[in-house]
C-alpha cells in the first residue's frame, strides 16, 4: 500500500472541567504524510503524532532518542516488537517499549500497573531506576492525608465546580 501527502483533520472542542466547552476548533492530525507498507509489514504512526505541534520534528526525534537511550533500547530500536504469532523483543524490552510510549509524551502523571513483573531482577532494576530518575525529575503538586486534599485545593482557589470524584478531580488538577 502507498499513501502520499494524506491530510487528515478532526473538529476539537475546546474546554474542560473549569471551562464551559464552547469553541470548536479544527486540529490537523496527520498533515502531508507520504509512505508505503509492503506485504507482511505493519505500520503504525505514533511517536511524532502524539507530542504538540509546537515541538518541532527535529525535537521530537531527539525526545524519542533520548527516552529510548533511557530505557537501554538502542540495541532494539529497529526491531519489531512481535506479538504472540511474530516473535520480536524480549519481554523485558517489550515491558520498557510500552512505558516508553507514555514517556514520549512527556506526561505529568504515569501510571504504571506492575511494571517488574515477569522480569529478571537486573531488568527490574534497569526499569525501577529510570522510574526513580523521571519521579526525581517531576514536582509535588500535594503532600498530605487523601482525605484533606479537595479542602487544601479549595481553599487555595481550586474547588471543583461540580461534585466529582475526588482521584478525578486532582487527576484533572495536575494535568
Amino acid at each position: 500500500m502507498q499513501f502520499d501527502e494524506v491530510v487528515y483533520k478532526i473538529k476539537d472542542k475546546k474546554g474542560g472541567i473549569f471551562k464551559k466547552k464552547t469553541k470548536v476548533e479544527e486540529k490537523t492530525i496527520l498533515k502531508g504524510v507520504t509512505g508505503i507498507v509492503k506485504p507482511g509489514e505493519m505500520l503504525a504512526m505514533l511517536a511524532l503524532l502524539r507530542l504538540p505541534n509546537t515541538v518541532t520534528k527535529d525535537e521530537k526525534v531527539s525526545h524519542a532518542k533520548n527516552v529510548i537511550d533511557q530505557l537501554g533500547l538502542t540495541k532494539c530500536k529497529d526491531s519489531i516488537v512481535g506479538s504472540a504469532y511474530l516473535r520480536g523483543v524480549s519481554g523485558g524490552e517489550r515491558k520498557r517499549v510500552s512505558i516508553g510510549q507514555e514517556l514520549l509524551i512527556n506526561p505529568s502523571l504515569l501510571f504504571l500497573d506492575e511494571p517488574t513483573s515477569g522480569l529478571d531482577s537486573t531488568t527490574a532494576q534497569r526499569i525501577v531506576s529510570t522510574l526513580w530518575d523521571l519521579a526525581r525529575e517531576g514536582n509535588v503538586v500535594y503532600f498530605g492525608k487523601g482525605s484533606e486534599a479537595i479542602e487544601y485545593f479549595s481553599n487555595i482557589g481550586y474547588s471543583p465546580a461540580m461534585a466529582m470524584n475526588p482521584s478525578d478531580f486532582l487527576l484533572d488538577l495536575a494535568n
